[in-house]
């Protein structure tokens, strides 16, 4: 037999909203960082594949 959890709170349903824009912001920056370090690897490896293959990725 399945139990289904209550409807949350009025406080809990403000407080989503704010945490899922929050945990957005965080993956956007982490991939923009995670991109300009890809591309600074590439350039000091002088390596044409490694900047190319990030641009493909994006």
């Amino acid at each position: 037999m399945t139990t289904l959890a209550p409807a949350p709170t009025s406080g809990r349903q403000a407080v989503l909203p704010r945490r899922m824009r929050l945990f957005a912001a965080a993956t956007i920056t982490y991939i923009f960082i995670e991109a300009v370090a890809a591309l600074w690897a590439g350039g000091v490896a002088d390596s044409s594949a490694l900047i190319a293959s990030d641009w493909i990725r994006s």
